[in-house]
Formats: structure tokens, sequence, C-alpha cells
């Protein structure tokens, strides 16, 4: 099946390509948007190593496209490959790498309750308050490694309210600022806390623990 998002009326001559089977060595034909491919030669079905996987984290069509297994394998390299960048480049700075942990672990919960775009909000949780030349420079090397970040790179640059995955990074910071007030069940700051968020899943969390 091929991903209802390509359309091939727009493909160049570089939409067709052969990739080394992984078991064998033989050559196997790819297209552009093909999610896997059986190799001829010894029947080993594996992925398409030039295709951007990161809608898979949130497309519904996903399952169809490359399989439920396969959609959370690369929902899982981009997490890893993304947190071994940011932890390699903030270098000693601890304090900074567990605060951006926190906070992306609780957007990316968020996200899932929400159905948002995953990939996005992940990447927003870990480089929000970097500096452009520290994000540039975690850019480039995600890319090297084939993971396009470019339409994460706009949304942080425009930090629009207008897009679900700013406004969950937002209740996502409120949810890590409040749990002082939280353990100290102050109902009445919950509560307008709650209606301060701007997604469902942060107003129920609030109001969870009121």
């Amino acid at each position: 099946m091929r991903c209802p998002g390509q359309d091939s009326q727009y493909w160049t001559a570089d939409a067709i390509y052969e990739v080394p089977c992984p078991e064998c060595g033989a050559l196997v034909e790819f297209f552009r948007d093909d999610g896997a491919r059986t190799c001829p030669a010894c029947k080993n079905r594996f992925a398409n190593p030039k295709l951007d996987f990161g809608c898979a984290a949130y497309c519904p069509h996903a399952a169809q496209c490359i399989g439920v297994q396969a959609g959370r394998e690369q929902e899982l390299t981009f997490k890893e490959v993304l947190m071994e960048t940011v932890k390699e480049k903030l270098g000693n700075n601890k304090d900074l790498w567990h605060k951006l942990r926190l906070l992306a672990g609780v957007a990316e919960e968020l996200a899932r309750s929400e159905g948002a775009p995953l990939f996005n909000v992940l990447g927003l949780g870990y480089l929000h308050t970097l500096d452009d030349k520290l994000i540039t420079e975690i850019y480039c090397i995600l890319k090297e490694k084939q993971i396009d970040i470019c339409g994460l790179y706009q949304l942080l640059r425009e930090k629009d309210l207008v897009h679900i995955e700013w406004q969950i990074i937002e209740d996502a910071q409120k949810i890590v600022a409040s749990s002082s007030i939280i353990q100290q069940n102050n109902k009445k700051e919950l509560k307008n806390i709650a209606r301060l968020c701007h997604t469902k899943s942060g107003t129920a969390y609030f109001e969870k623990h009121n």
C-alpha cells in the first residue's frame, strides 16, 4: 500500500532506487513511498531506509502503510537518536538535560492522549529552550542520520499556539511547574490552572488532582 500522503505525479527520476538487503546483500527496488519490501532472493522483509517515518508516530494509516510494529520501532528510533544527540550537545549541563527530559516525558503523554503528532511534540519538548546555534547543530546531526525535521524546525521558529504541538508543550510546562501545588493539594489554584490549559488532556490532568 502506498502512503495516502504521497502523490506520484510530482515524483522525479530519483523516486525509484535500489537498496541492498541487510540479510543477503541482494539489491531490492524501492519506490520513494514504499514502507517496506521483501527481498526476492532471501525473502527477508525490511523497511525502506530512505523513507522518513516521522509521520508513522501519528499517521492513522501507519498500520496499513508500514505495519504497527515498524511504526513503533521508527518512533523509538527517532526518540532515542534525538535524546542521545541533545544529551551529547548539552555536555555537562545535566540540570537542563533532566528538566528537558521531564518536560518531554509529560508532553509525550499529553500528545498520545490528544492524538497529536508525536514526532513534533518530542522534538519541541527537547529543543524549544535551546538557542538557535545549538538547534541548528542538532538539526544537522539528525539530517546526517537521515532524520528529516524540517517541519519541526519550522514549528520552532513560529512558536504559535495555533499549533496543537505548542499547546501541548505549554500545558506540559504547567504540569511540571505545578508539582508543589499538587503536593500541597491546593484545590483552588489547581482549578485556576486547569482553566488556563489549552488541551483537554491538560485540563483533565489538573481536574484529576483537584
